[in-house]
């Protein structure tokens, strides 16, 4: 069994592709949000959105209590 941080069951745990748009806009939040304490959290199972992505890595995940999301690496240099 999953659950959630909230310590409720997580029955099945949607993966969501993000086009890179939406890849390049939530890398934009990430790196500006902490400089105005904001972050985002999912209005499904209302847990914030976590990414452990580092700027080398040609996948980025983004995770919430009930789904993950991944898209390519919008920062990457190729």
């Amino acid at each position: 069994m999953l659950f959630a941080p909230s310590g409720d069951l997580i029955r099945d745990r949607q993966m969501v592709t993000l086009p890179p748009e939406f890849a390049k806009m939530l890398a934009v939040l990430g790196e500006t949000s902490a400089e105005l304490d904001l972050g985002l959290h999912c209005s499904r199972c209302h847990e914030n959105l976590v990414g452990k992505n580092a700027r080398e890595d040609t996948q980025w995940i983004v995770e919430c209590g009930c789904r993950t999301f991944k898209g390519g690496n919008p920062m990457r240099r190729h």
